[in-house]
């Protein structure tokens, strides 16, 4: 019976003492081992709540050290949402559209558009400190959410009373950003044209460099030393994640098949 199964795995005591082992096993014997990642699988998303509240409760340091991925819906309780990676989802890679009105009538229009983040990830060899500065410059020049318009639209946009932040080649500059960058997505050609007229040169008109220090025209920003990159890369940490919710549930289903067998096991053995 799946619900008693349920009702003695979340009891407090069982909660309790999990938790006590794994936090036991991990800081004697696997903390200073270990450089990647470890996953606990839960029973179910409730379950999985509460080991974390608990293991928490019994190590505060372990706050912002743990997340709980699982899918949420708007009718989870309230205090889940305080839970670290509960909120997390899809709308969390993105930056908060502009005007989301804009976005409709562009729509409906037929007017292809992506915002330029989307179009982004930064090449591997780039230092994080540095993709930090450079994300922060572009976000806070607004560069970074600007829509990338497939050129073929460019002229339905003056038959449109629209307020839009979008993005379009200019002269090419010697030292440029695309050095930092992959482009992947739609229009790779034309978003890489674009990227090439943002020099890197702190002389120039526009700049964006790693120095943390930009500026367009006049208008000059320092970027912040504690910004941690969140955006660049969407369509891969998008994919990460999917696959990441894909293998737990894979994982919980041969949890789920184990129970199972045991279950039946047991009531075989009641049998004799």
């Amino acid at each position: 019976d799946f619900a008693k199964l349920e009702e003695i795995l979340s009891s407090d005591k069982t909660i309790s003492t999990l938790c006590a082992d794994i936090l036991k096993h991990y800081k004697e014997t696997r903390a200073q081992l270990l450089s990647g990642k470890a996953m606990i699988v839960a029973y179910s998303r409730p379950i999985a709540i509460k080991i974390w509240n608990e293991i928490i409760k019994q190590s505060p340091d372990m706050k912002g050290k743990i997340k709980v991925v699982m899918t949420s819906d708007n009718n989870d309780p309230e205090e889940w949402r305080v839970v670290d990676g509960v909120s997390e989802n899809k709308k969390d890679l993105e930056i908060p559209s502009y005007n989301e009105e804009v976005n409709k009538i562009l729509d409906e229009n037929n007017i292809r558009h992506i915002p330029l983040y989307k179009c982004l990830e930064f090449k591997l060899n780039i230092d994080e400190k540095i993709k930090d500065k450079i994300e922060n410059d572009l976000l806070s020049l607004n560069i970074l959410n600007a829509e990338i318009i497939d050129e073929e639209d460019l002229s339905k946009l003056n038959k449109l009373d629209v307020n839009l932040l979008y993005l379009t080649k200019t002269k090419e500059k010697k030292n440029n950003i695309l050095k930092y960058f992959d482009v992947v997505g739609p229009n790779k050609k034309y978003v890489e044209d674009i990227l090439k007229c943002i020099s890197t040169d702190i002389d120039d008109l526009v700049t964006i460099n790693e120095t943390g220090v930009s500026k367009i025209d006049t208008l000059n920003f320092i970027a912040d030393k504690n910004y941690q990159q969140t955006y660049i890369g969407y369509l891969k940490r998008l994919n990460l994640r999917k696959e990441k919710m894909e293998s737990i549930s894979n994982q919980i289903d041969l949890i789920n098949i184990a129970i199972k067998n045991i279950e039946n096991i047991i009531d075989n053995n009641k049998n004799y």
